[in-house]
């Protein structure tokens, strides 16, 4: 399992759920709009300094981001399971 593109999903996936434009979450967490589509694309790995300014932009605790990086992986290891 893959957990950079888990963390890349849970990204977006919350993002998507608020309703929140990458725009809006780049203002809110002060990163370009690039980086943060570049995170949700799984192509950078930020540091826990970037984590935490994602999660501001997000309006969310970090963690609130951990449950859902751990809902992700459970959902995925059951459908691996089930196979």
């Amino acid at each position: 399992m893959d957990l950079n593109a888990v963390f890349a999903r849970s990204i977006r996936k919350i993002r998507e759920d608020n309703d929140f434009t990458r725009r809006q979450v780049a203002q809110r967490a002060q990163l370009s709009v690039k980086y943060i589509a570049k995170i949700e694309q799984g192509v950078h790995n930020p540091r826990v300094e970037t984590i935490l300014k994602l999660c501001k932009g997000l309006k969310i605790s970090p963690s609130e981001l951990f449950f859902e990086i751990a809902d992700l992986i459970s959902i995925l290891e059951m459908d691996k399971n089930s196979e």
